[in-house]
């Protein structure tokens, strides 16, 4: 009789054991879902605003292209007084009235299209528009007017690219 208590207490305990080890894994496994699913949360949220970031970042990239083309478009193309003409009012009072006042007449003649004889034209090839593309996305980088001299005379061999610096307002 002895040994028949003994043995139902054994059960018991062993049936209690198993219980409370299922409560404990069904306990664990729920705290682990939880924490699963909040860093999923978690990470959906930084992906989100990692997106948002990159998307604007990818907007600002295409206006700086987009400028950067037109700068060059300008630069290339389109003599200094339609530049100028083409500023706003406020923006146009900030200039002075003659920015190149050591500029030759026929220089200024040049720009309206009138042409020029053999005499007259300038000693130093004209800056291409490879070279004003440099100087603009290198001044939009914050490069020092230093720095954007070296490469102009390194890859465009440029010899003196003061006026091309000056021009841009480095």
């Amino acid at each position: 009789m002895v040994l028949e208590a003994a043995e139902r207490a054994a059960a018991e305990i062993r049936r209690d054991a198993e219980r409370w080890a299922q409560r404990h894994m069904e306990e664990t496994r729920r705290r682990a879902d939880e924490l699963a699913a909040q860093r999923v949360l978690e990470l959906s949220y930084i992906t989100d605003d990692l997106l948002a970031r990159a998307q604007a970042v990818a907007q600002q990239s295409d206006d700086l292209i987009s400028a950067l083309t037109n700068a060059s478009r300008q630069a290339a193309g389109t003599p200094r007084r339609r530049r100028e003409d083409m500023l706003s009012t406020p923006e146009r009072a900030d200039r002075p009235a003659n920015p190149e006042p050591s500029r030759p007449a026929t220089a200024s003649a040049e720009a309206d299209g009138a042409p020029k004889s053999e005499s007259e034209r300038p000693s130093s090839p004209p800056v291409s528009p490879g070279a004003r593309l440099l100087v603009t996305q290198m001044a939009i980088a914050g490069s020092s007017r230093e720095t954007i001299a070296s490469r102009l005379r390194e890859e465009f061999r440029i010899e003196d690219p003061s006026a091309i610096l000056d021009e841009a307002g480095l």
